[in-house]
């Protein structure tokens, strides 16, 4: 049994910007709910009883250390309750956002604001509900399906539908740092869709821009949304931690399943969780990188088939594909719907199969993490000769499979 110091403030980094050298813009969440309970009970003025979100935006941090995002710290909590802060009224996951430009230089760890901490509990993150047999996949009709790839900026919602019927959503995401005026305008625009035909919501992995929407909506409209849920189990911190609870009390104990990465060997190899008809989901491995470990649904129709990704690799998306190929595809047309939103991978990483006929970017016009990415963009071109679409270009973009 792991022995943890229950006297450490943990941190998950989620995100970091570079300003200059050893200095960076961070967003860190809290690990457990333990972990923000020790945080508000250090100070006064931490103790702010209409605190819903848990996000801390960290601005200008001075650091001598390598920082890495999907990495959990220790918080130095002495040091930043001396720092001002101002509170967010705007985001629908960030609480407070810290002007870290009088902090000094640190000369050691314990001066760091993000230190090391003891050793971790993974177990501590795992989530349980219903055993695989009580959970009821529903297969596809495989005649007058569309793809629909929507428009959501940086972010990822993509659907399945029959006629006009919404018969899947794999992800429901707004960019990470639209206000809540935008997240709403982007979930109520098709909400009335949702609670007229109750589809099966699938979340690719943990990160906002693909979960965004969730932290928007109520529980009562969850339930009058979706009919099932479809998430993998590598929830890194609070935030995450509280919408997958806020979807189980929703739909109930049956209607919900949380899939665990399989056992690292490669961290290339996708492992199929379950197939009905011309739907199969698969699963990536354990990874220090959410994204790795993230679901990945493959759709087969009378004319394409349909590969849809999160921001797994793109040889993972790679190893999907070839597994179905081998199942069997009647059809020679596929639309890939690009990884990461065109990100870039290494160049052995940067592969993929044939046919492959159409490419879809979800992407957000002049993001910050420069997506596409120039090599990513030339590749795909190629791979589908160019018959690329991009939602910073096309708008939402459907596609008859």
């Amino acid at each position: 049994m792991v022995q943890l110091n229950n006297n450490e403030c943990i941190v998950y980094l989620d995100f970091l910007e570079k300003q200059e050298t050893g200095i960076y813009n961070v967003y860190v969440d809290f690990r457990q709910k333990k972990d923000l309970i020790l945080f508000i009970s250090s100070s006064v003025r931490n103790q702010n009883s209409d605190r819903i979100n848990t996000y801390i935006e960290l601005c200008n941090i001075k650091t001598n250390k390598r920082l890495r995002p999907g990495c959990y710290y220790k918080l130095n909590i002495s040091l930043i309750n001396r720092i001002d802060f101002i509170q967010n009224q705007e985001s629908l996951f960030l609480w407070r956002t810290y002007n870290c430009e009088i902090m000094k230089w640190p000369s050691s760890d314990t001066e760091e604001l993000l230190q090391s901490h003891e050793q971790l509990d993974p177990t501590e993150l795992m989530h349980k509900n219903s055993s695989p047999n009580d959970f009821v996949m529903q297969s596809l009709p495989n005649v007058n399906l569309t793809l629909k790839v929507r428009d959501v900026n940086q972010a990822n919602w993509n659907e399945i539908l029959e006629g006009d019927i919404i018969k899947l959503v794999y992800d429901i995401g707004a960019k990470t740092d639209a206000k809540k005026d935008e997240v709403q305008a982007v979930f109520n625009s098709r909400e009335e869709l949702l609670k007229r035909d109750k589809p099966i919501l699938i979340i690719s992995h943990w990160d906002l821009d693909h979960f965004h929407c969730l932290r928007y909506i109520n529980s009562q409209t969850i339930r009058e949304c979706f009919s099932k849920f479809i998430c993998v189990d590598a929830m890194k911190s609070l935030t995450s931690h509280n919408t997958y609870c806020k979807i189980l009390a929703a739909l109930g104990n049956k209607n919900v399943y949380c899939i665990q990465p399989a056992n690292r060997t490669n961290g290339i190899t996708m492992h199929l969780w379950e197939s009905v008809g011309n739907v199969s989901i698969y699963y990536g491995e354990k990874s220090i990188n959410i994204n790795y470990s993230g679901l990945c649904v493959f759709v087969k129709g009378m004319q394409r088939s349909v590969n849809f990704t999160g921001d797994i690799r793109l040889i993972q998306a790679k190893d999907v594909y070839d597994k179905e190929l081998q199942k069997g595809i009647t059809t020679n047309s596929h639309v890939l719907i690009a990884p990461h939103h065109g990100g870039e991978n290494e160049s052995k990483h940067r592969v993929y199969s044939n046919p492959t006929t159409e490419v879809v970017i979800s992407v957000g016009a002049n993001n910050r993490y420069g997506h596409p990415s120039k090599y990513m963009l030339s590749y795909l071109q190629s791979l589908c000769n160019n018959k690329l679409y991009r939602t910073d270009y096309n708008g939402d973009i459907n596609i008859s499979i």
